[in-house]
C-alpha cells in the first residue's frame, strides 16, 4: 500500500513537475523508500505470527538496521532484523 501511494504521488510529480525541478524526482523517491521503525515492526508482524516484545534501531556498520524482538508461538524468543536502506529490503 505504501509503495502504491509512493508510485502515485511519484508519477503525478512528474506529469506536474517544472523542468527545474524534475533533476530531484529520483533522489526524493529514493527517500521515500526507506522504512522507519514503526513500518518495520509492520512487516515483521505481517511476516511472523508471533507477539512482538519490543523494537529499537541500532547502528551496525554505519548503517541503520531496525531489530525486532518477538515470541513466537512455540515460545521462543527472536530477534528479526530489518535494513533501513532500500537496497537492503525488498
Amino acid at each position: 500500500m505504501f509503495k502504491l501511494k509512493t508510485l502515485t504521488l511519484l508519477l503525478s510529480l512528474i506529469a506536474f513537475a517544472p523542468q527545474s525541478f524534475a533533476h530531484r524526482l529520483p533522489m526524493m523517491f529514493a527517500e521515500a523508500a526507506y522504512i522507519n521503525l514503526d513500518q518495520a515492526v509492520h512487516r515483521v508482524k505481517q511476516k511472523h505470527p508471533a507477539k512482538v516484545l519490543g523494537a529499537k534501531t541500532v547502528q551496525i556498520k554505519g548503517e541503520a538496521v531496525h531489530v525486532v524482538k518477538i515470541l513466537t508461538k512455540a515460545g521462543r524468543v527472536k530477534k528479526i532484523r530489518v535494513h533501513s536502506s532500500p537496497k537492503k529490503h525488498p
